[in-house]
Parts: C-alpha cells; structure tokens; sequence
C-alpha cells in the first residue's frame, strides 16, 4: 500500500502529490540518464555556485550524456513563500536527477526525495569546480535538511512585519 502525503504550503497544495511523483520517477528511470543541475549566481559553468536551493538566481543543467551545460533563471526565486517546494517540483519536471547546492530546506529536501532525486551539499566556488567535485566523489549527500524551513526568505517578508 503507498502511503499517501499531502502537502498544503500557503498558496501551494498538492492532492495525491506522493503518487505523482513517485510515478514521475518511474518516467524518469525509463527515459535514461538525467541531468545535474546546481544551483548559481548566473547561467555559465564559470559562474559562482549560490549556497540557497529555492531562492537562487539560476540553474545551471550538466547534461552526462552530451556534457553540455545549459542555463536556466529560476521562476520560483522571487516567491513570497513555497519557493523550495515550488523550485523542488520544477527541477524534477526538468528531468534533473542530482542536485548541487550549498543547502536545502526541510520541506524542498521532502519533494526531491519523494521525486527520487539526490541531493549533493557544501558546494562553493564555481559551478564547473562543484560538478567536478561531485563526479569525484567529494561532496556530502543531504539525507537530512541543512537549515531550518522558510530560511531564505527575502526581507521583510516574514509573517508579522
């Protein structure tokens, strides 16, 4: 029996959002390798990795089987709330199977896992020097989230301000 989740985040819910993505990760399994995706200051593999998961700038996309790099800005980064699960949800319909960040929140790291997707932590320097570590085996899997929910909330944005 698949245990059912039921994720309702301000404006953001999700019915039978478990059994989505579950299959979703069967659909990824099927169509081959999936990418890499870390999350930047700008669209190049030169660019600076940017240490927040739902609220960076951009994400830069390792293709493994081509080793092309492709850039892409965030849609969810400027959110006033639900930017983790949003940004989660967005990277696993872009058929990214790993992720490198600098963290990842309680609620994003729950999406991504339930989407079968890794998460790899403690990423600094440029995207290109990340993508080598990880490929070298250096950088941490998150198993469990690195800071507290909603920390990247923009300024004045928080509720009672």
């Amino acid at each position: 029996m698949v245990q059912k989740y039921y994720l309702t985040y301000a404006h953001y819910s999700c019915y039978n959002y478990y059994e989505h993505m579950l299959s979703y990760s069967q659909k990824k399994i099927e169509e081959g390798e999936p990418m890499i995706a870390i999350s930047a200051r700008g669209k190049s593999p030169e660019d600076q990795v940017n240490q927040r998961l739902g609220r960076c700038e951009y994400f830069v996309f390792y293709d493994p089987r081509t080793g092309e790099f492709s850039g892409l800005e965030n849609p969810f980064r400027l959110e006033s709330s639900g930017a983790g699960i949003n940004t989660a949800q967005f990277l696993a319909e872009k058929n990214v199977g790993t992720i490198l960040t600098g963290n990842v929140g309680p609620k994003a790291l729950q999406v991504l896992q339930t989407a079968g997707i890794k998460v790899y932590t403690s990423s600094t320097g440029r995207v290109r020097d990340a993508l080598q570590a990880y490929q070298q085996g250096q950088l941490s899997p998150a198993s469990t989230p690195t800071v507290p929910g909603s920390h990247g909330k923009r300024p004045g944005r928080q509720r009672g301000v």
